[in-house]
């Protein structure tokens, strides 16, 4: 996780925005407010750049593309959070200067009969560079999400390790969430990996709560809440964290 300092420069990242180049060694965060209406935006950073994105979209549908290209040394810290009316992102992310390293945490959560849908489509296009992904997805209702990740390993870019991980949670035996998790590699020296469980609630663990003294509906928003912080917690930003967690709570309560 690339942490917060006081150095970083903050800038919201407009509607309208396309296109944004970080230059060689800034500290840079990014809050990029996603409505239905946005831009494709292109994001580069520059060689030794660190650049914390945060991705949010609450009460709207979410739409928006974003393509980051990574120099040399360069580090993207990004987390996503879809708590509006489903939608559709779509992100591309190129490590293309040795020893750029990415991490990558989204969460989603859809009811009623709203649908998610999240591309991811990371290129290591150079030797010795690293990646981590976790995506999560809760689903109630007639509600669908999909995840489709790909991990493409160019022939040269040996050493290369990627990470890839989507979890998700099914409140009710009506919702649906595909996971497509996808490796294409074509370089011999390489640490790569990618796993998918799609899940209901934890019964167990819910009982266990339930005998200390919480309510069957308690104990479920407990869990849930427990499930999204994964994400959450990479928020860097005190104010920010503390919105999205808000925003789940009041999302968890419209799928009641």
């Amino acid at each position: 996780m690339v942490a917060q300092d006081k150095n970083m420069r903050c800038l919201l990242l407009a509607p309208d925005c396309a296109e944004l180049t970080i230059a060689d060694g800034e500290s840079v965060r990014l809050v990029r407010r996603l409505c239905d209406s946005a831009r494709e935006v292109v994001l580069s950073v520059g060689r030794g750049a660190r650049v914390v994105l945060d991705e949010v979209c609450g009460g709207e549908v979410a739409a928006g593309n974003l393509v980051v290209r990574l120099a040399e040394g360069s580090h993207l810290a990004m987390t996503a959070a879809y708590l509006g009316g489903g939608g559709e992102v779509k992100h591309r992310i190129e490590l293309c200067g040795a020893e750029a390293e990415l991490e990558y945490n989204a969460l989603y959560i859809v009811g009623g009969e709203e649908r998610m849908n999240i591309e991811l489509d990371v290129r290591h296009e150079v030797a010795d560079c690293r990646s981590s992904e976790v995506v999560k997805g809760i689903a109630a209702g007639l509600a669908r999400g999909r995840f489709s990740g790909m991990i493409y390993v160019a022939p040269d870019a040996q050493r290369t390790v990627a990470l890839q991980q989507s979890r998700n949670l099914l409140l009710n035996d009506r919702a649906e969430i595909k996971t497509e998790p996808q490796l294409e590699i074509y370089a011999d020296d390489v640490k790569c990996s990618h796993g998918a469980t799609v899940g209901q609630m934890d019964e167990d663990a819910i009982w266990y709560m339930r005998q200390r003294g919480l309510d069957e509906a308690a104990a479920r928003r407990l869990q849930m809440m427990g499930f999204a912080a994964d994400i959450t917690a990479h928020v860097a930003d005190d104010a920010l964290r503390e919105e999205l967690e808000a925003m789940i709570t009041n999302k968890l309560d419209s799928l009641n």
